[in-house]
């Protein structure tokens, strides 16, 4: 039977209907002379005035455009919350944007000025491309935490610090330029993002331990900065590119980063610090260059790559000093503090001298193998945990 509804009811859910995108307009600052607002009746919310934004008396679930004028200084937290807007464009004059601003709407391009606060964009899944402008110095923690669509985000020359999680689970930012001015990456500040390659450019001091953990990063450029700071827990790391300058390696530079392969160490690096490449177990070859002169505790401890001197002089590697520990490994809780080999031949351990490898051996002064070329090529197989110091 056809279904006869009254016409009080049709009514009723006209006006529901019509009051979900009705006009309005008011006062959204602390008097009359700051923050307005207007929502026309097609959506479109225009914010004008000066100002801080403190309340939002408009229904925020009927905003499908969004406008906001130069003079509002400071957004209320949640302040546009459930928007159906796709696009905003955030003023210069706006210093602050307040807690979950933005929070879980259909935005998918914005504009960003001066500071971005605790969460303002946090799990605004659509958003694709963010632009933020001159200006800005910090991006506070969780800033962009899962935004799983973004694809693109364009920094400002200005920025110094990126906090913790602020880009924390966005697997589709595959790609980031970092500016000359950064100095500071927070703790998880790229965890799980989509980024395969990154730029580290020399202005960081900063990198906190987990700072690229579980992203897809496989190829970084570091210089300067690594004297400093580590390479941030890259735990997908294949291969490391260290620039020239570079004098030292940090200590726990690249600790425990399981898929790192090729590191390149450039001419003028002196010193690798304690437990510098400790546990990276998937390296394969490592050069040291001539101006290394100290080797610090457990720098090497659990690799089993080769280990190369780029000098072709038979004293290629007579200043090169051991700090203890070097390498740890089943059977081997000793330390070898010195190593060198001189024009005559003779092996040196500290202050010690022997007249072959093998008296060396018998003096229990060395618990970890070394063994030149020569050496090592009568060797059927390597000891466990075998360090092997070859010429090239």
């Amino acid at each position: 039977m056809k279904k006869i509804y009254p016409i009080s009811i049709l009514i009723f859910s006209s006006l529901m209907f019509f009051n979900a995108k009705a006009a309005s307009e008011g006062k959204c600052g602390e008097t009359d002379e700051d923050c307005h607002y207007n929502l026309s009746d097609t959506g479109h919310l225009k914010i004008t005035g000066s100002g801080a934004l403190t309340s939002y008396p408009w229904n925020r679930s009927a905003v499908y455009s969004l406008e906001i004028d130069d003079g509002i200084t400071s957004i209320a937290q949640a302040a546009f919350r459930g928007g159906q807007y796709t696009e905003v464009d955030i003023p210069n004059s706006v210093e602050s944007i307040g807690f979950q601003a933005f929070y879980s709407n259909t935005l998918t391009e914005a504009t960003l000025g001066k500071i971005i606060e605790t969460q303002a964009f946090r799990d605004a899944i659509n958003l694709k491309t963010v632009t933020i402008k001159e200006g800005v110095t910090s991006l506070a923690e969780s800033a962009f935490n899962a935004m799983v669509n973004l694809e693109k985000i364009t920094l400002p020359d200005t920025l110094e610090t990126i906090n913790q999680k602020a880009f924390w689970n966005t697997p589709k930012l595959e790609s980031i330029e970092l500016p000359e001015n950064l100095k500071t990456i927070g703790f998880g500040a790229f965890y799980s993002s989509g980024i395969n390659q990154i730029d580290i450019p020399d202005s960081v001091t900063s990198i906190a331990a987990t700072a690229f953990g579980n992203s897809d990063i496989t190829t970084m450029s570091i210089g300067k900065s690594l004297e400093v700071t580590t390479a941030g827990g890259a735990t997908n790391l294949e291969s490391v590119i260290i620039r020239d300058g570079v004098t030292k390696i940090a200590p726990d530079a690249f600790r425990n980063l399981k898929n790192l392969e090729t590191v390149v160490l450039p001419d003028g690096v002196e010193t690798i610090g304690n437990s510098a490449f400790f546990g990276c177990t998937k390296l394969k070859d490592l050069f040291i260059p001539d101006s290394v002169t100290f080797i610090d505790g457990f720098a090497l401890a659990g690799v089993t790559a080769n280990i190369y001197c780029n000098d072709t002089s038979k004293d290629r590697c007579k200043n090169l000093v051991y700090g203890t520990g070097m390498v740890q490994g089943t059977g081997f809780a000793g330390t070898l503090n010195l190593y060198t080999v001189d024009n005559n031949g003779i092996y040196h351990i500290g202050n010690k001298k022997f007249a072959s490898y093998s008296d060396m051996l018998a003096g229990k002064q060395l618990r970890k193998r070394i063994y030149t070329v020569d050496e090592a090529t009568k060797l059927s197989k390597p000891a466990g945990n075998t360090f092997r110091l070859r010429y090239k």
